[in-house]
């Protein structure tokens, strides 16, 4: 796999859905729609799912239905993003997950969160002997940050950091916590990088600070963070390193998953 462009990592090719225009902030309804949600009252916290920001890999099923490598998609919109979006973060969860099984069929049986946001799974098997290094072998649990926030000014999303990917999240972390400010104050540009390594080829996300939230959309921010921070979610995660191809061994290339 070779990366877009070795220079910016940017590509040139055409999306096959284009995302919203970033011009279209959270509220900007029609001025005729009203307020409320009229035909939605039987539907429960538990019948949503928030859907979550991706990063096309080389096995991703948006790459086959048109949208580039190293791209951020929607899971529920299948939408292009592009290589890089706006993020304002509401909130975030720190914790840990064990995988079974391998590729794109791997599922998450335990999970074990801080707070109250994510419910537990099985937190039992998430001991402190499964979040420790035995020697060279990995934790049989994996550290994960989960955040939930607005992409683009327009959609509501969850995205999930770990192995690889880590490290942006505590980027994350610092960049918020450096700010005496609530989380959906501040924006953060995402963007991607292209890796190469023993362990196979892939996209990781980038992150820098891109300014403060604009006020209409801070205020409304802060409605969707009350409405939603007394709420528990179980949300989707996956490690997107399941839809990496090619792990360079031994001079062969096989297909397995790396993140």
């Amino acid at each position: 796999m070779k990366p877009k462009n070795t220079k910016t990592g940017t590509t040139k090719t055409t999306a096959v859905v284009k995302a919203p225009s970033r011009s279209v902030k959270i509220g900007d309804a029609p001025d005729y729609v009203e307020h409320g949600q009229k035909g939605l009252d039987n539907v429960k916290q538990n019948d949503i799912n928030i859907p979550r920001l991706k990063i096309v890999q080389s096995l991703s099923d948006e790459k086959k239905a048109g949208v580039p490598e190293g791209n951020y998609t929607n899971s529920a919109l299948k939408n292009d993003y592009g290589d890089s979006v706006e993020f304002i973060p509401l909130f975030m969860a720190s914790g840990w997950l064990i995988f079974e099984g391998k590729g794109k069929s791997a599922k998450v049986v335990a999970r074990k969160f801080d707070g109250d946001v994510i419910p537990p799974l099985n937190a039992h098997l998430i001991d402190a002997d499964a979040t420790k290094w035995n020697g060279n072998e990995a934790p049989t649990a994996t550290q994960v940050y989960t955040y939930w926030g607005m992409v683009n000014g327009s959609d509501l999303v969850s995205f999930s950091l770990m192995k690889s990917a880590f490290k942006v999240g505590r980027q994350i972390n610092t960049i918020l916590k450096l700010k005496n400010s609530p989380a959906y104050a501040q924006v953060l540009k995402m963007g991607t990088k292209f890796v190469e390594s023993d362990k196979g080829d892939f996209y990781v996300p980038t992150v820098e600070p891109a300014g403060w939230t604009p006020k209409a959309l801070y205020l409304e921010l802060a409605k969707q963070y009350e409405a939603l921070a007394t709420k528990t979610f179980a949300p989707e995660i996956i490690d997107d390193g399941h839809e990496v191809h090619e792990v360079k061994e031994k001079g062969k290339a096989s297909k397995e998953t790396k993140f």
